[in-house]
């Protein structure tokens, strides 16, 4: 389990599928929602992102631009932004993301206190029912391997 901030935040921007902005009384903070992986923006504006790259950014917009989440924290990423669980009520924001076939479980090192079954279990879900980015098949490229080829995304810095 993380570290659950006291109070809510209201969410102003939606960088990404898997990145967005919250307040807390004028403070602005950055977080990372921990444990997923969203379809990348590309680093160079001439050039489109990945597929599905706007779709999720939008679908996590839809989720919560505007409203008020509550953020299971899991420590920082290595840029210095939060890795979080962002809630809305009762609602596991971050796994409705990969429910949605818009996020892929992360693949790169994840929170030690984070379960990851449900991330994987939805995965799976999401894969079979070839929801959003599955409907690729084959032609699915992860947002890591993306990385790695086109390189860092300064959007996520």
């Amino acid at each position: 389990m993380g570290l659950a901030f006291d109070g809510t935040y209201r969410v102003t921007c939606v960088i990404e599928g898997d990145l967005l902005e919250v307040t807390d009384n004028g403070s602005k903070m950055t977080v990372r929602l921990a444990a997923i992986d969203a379809p990348e923006i590309s680093p160079v504006r001439e050039r489109p992102g990945q597929p599905f790259c706007e779709q999720a950014r939008l679908h996590l917009t839809h989720l919560v631009f505007g409203k008020d989440v509550s953020i299971e924290e899991y420590g920082r990423d290595r840029y210095g932004r939060t890795l979080g669980v962002v809630y809305l009520s009762e609602v596991n924001i971050n796994l409705e993301m990969v429910q949605a076939g818009l996020a892929e479980v992360y693949r790169g090192k994840s929170p030690e206190r984070l379960d990851l079954t449900p991330y994987r279990e939805s995965e799976s879900k999401a894969r079979k029912a070839l929801l959003g980015i599955w409907v690729l098949r084959d032609q699915y490229f992860s947002p890591k391997d993306w990385r790695e080829v086109y390189g860092e995304n300064p959007v996520k810095k």
